[in-house]
């Protein structure tokens, strides 16, 4: 649907939002990503579906048209009900001329009578176009989130924690509801949010959960998303607060990259610098630094 905005670009514009791409704009999102991270040397893609948003009904794709081309987009990972993290891109051409503004705007327009009070605008720290935006209008940073990487040869060439009684259990119709419940103890979140991510994800042919068993007891999870050919991003990993500090972490993270590797070379993973802890434990089995991205706060007036 097509929605009025103001025009901060001299030319007459086409603004356009939507809560899922059609094949004929995940095309054109792509194709404008590549020409944009290809100049700016970029790591930090979008995630172009809503699938994980907590509500799919919001809009959370925002698109410019110049004369039918697509030159700029604007995503909103929705995670929560009041908090949304914010990424974009404008063709090279068409740059400081508003049109991210403009999208930006939309955007807030759309999303602040659902509740939304905060955005979280991903930066790379090289990105000229990000940095510059940042500093005049949220330089605050809220955390900073790396993306690890590890190869499977690194992997099989260190050093494995002693084995645990811990098993990895995939997700199924079944068991769905002790995940749920299981992963809502591990993230301190409600069932209903666990309960409905999980619900989305389970016959989702890209990614796999995991509900891992210490004997007979629930204790863990762990998500793979198999994103590329050849790659995989692991997500969601946790224990349980009780069995927390008791070396079951470390075993759980080994049981998920010997599933990883058996089918793809590269895994990946996203910690927060606000976790020390998990940071350390990655970089200590062979986890190297790909890219990292600054959150700065934006407060929606």
């Amino acid at each position: 649907m097509y929605a009025p905005v103001y025009f901060l670009y001299s030319e007459p514009m086409e603004y356009l939002q939507t809560n899922k791409l059609t094949g004929k704009q995940l095309s054109e999102v792509l194709s404008l990503q590549e020409l944009c991270f290809s100049k700016d040397n970029l790591s930090n893609k979008p995630f172009l579906s809503n699938e994980l948003n907590c509500s799919k009904d919001f809009p959370c794709f925002y698109l410019a048209y110049a004369e039918g081309n697509l030159v700029s987009f604007l995503t909103c990972f929705l995670p929560s009900p009041t908090e949304a993290e914010v990424n974009g891109f404008t063709h090279p051409q068409f740059r400081n001329k508003g049109l991210f503004s403009s999208l930006l705007s939309l955007s807030e327009n759309t999303l602040k009578p659902y509740g939304y009070t905060q955005y979280l605008l991903q930066v790379e720290p090289h990105s000229k176009e990000g940095i510059g935006y940042a500093k005049k209008h949220c330089p605050d940073i809220a955390r900073t989130e790396y993306r690890l990487s590890l190869t499977k040869q690194i992997w099989e060439n260190s050093s494995k924690p002693e084995p645990m009684e811990i098993v990895p259990a995939r997700i199924t119709a079944e068991n769905l509801a002790v995940y749920a419940r299981i992963s809502a103890s591990v993230f301190n979140e409600s069932l209903e949010q666990s309960t409905a991510y999980i619900s989305t994800i389970v016959n989702n042919p890209e990614r796999e959960a995991f509900l891992c068993n210490y004997g007979e007891t629930p204790i863990g999870v762990f998500n793979i998303h198999y994103e590329e050919k050849d790659m995989a991003i692991l997500y969601g990993i946790g224990i349980t607060p009780q069995y927390r500090g008791k070396g079951m972490g470390k075993q759980l993270l080994s049981l998920a990259l010997d599933l990883v590797f058996e089918k793809i070379q590269i895994a990946y993973l996203d910690v927060d610098s606000d976790n020390p802890i998990a940071l350390s434990l990655y970089r200590r089995i062979g986890f190297s630094t790909s890219f990292q991205v600054d959150y700065h706060t934006l407060l929606l007036s």
